[in-house]
């Protein structure tokens, strides 16, 4: 379990060259997710372990079995793709 963390915290915190800092924190800003929501993150994570995914089995199965695709892209080509799906929605 804790290689799995490791490699997770390591994903959250690479080191950013000041450029990718600002981009990071500009998406951040866009999406509405603030530093003490990253850090809630990481806590949480570094708190896991085998009991806390456990957990989570029921929860996976039941979204396992609705079968539900979710497609994130361009209104443009989702719209001509709109036979494909049950519902179409706008989340910005």
């Amino acid at each position: 379990m804790t290689k799995y963390i490791i490699g997770a915290i390591g994903s959250m915190d690479i080191p950013m060259e000041p450029s990718a800092k600002g981009a990071r924190s500009f998406n951040c800003y866009l999406m509405g997710i603030t530093e003490e929501e990253l850090q809630r993150e990481r806590d949480e994570l570094l708190a896991t372990n085998q009991e806390t995914i456990r957990g989570l089995a029921d929860l996976i199965h039941s979204v396992t079995e609705e079968k539900l695709i979710c497609a994130v892209g361009g209104e443009t080509k989702l719209k001509e793709s709109e036979g494909q799906f049950k519902q179409l929605r706008s989340i910005f």
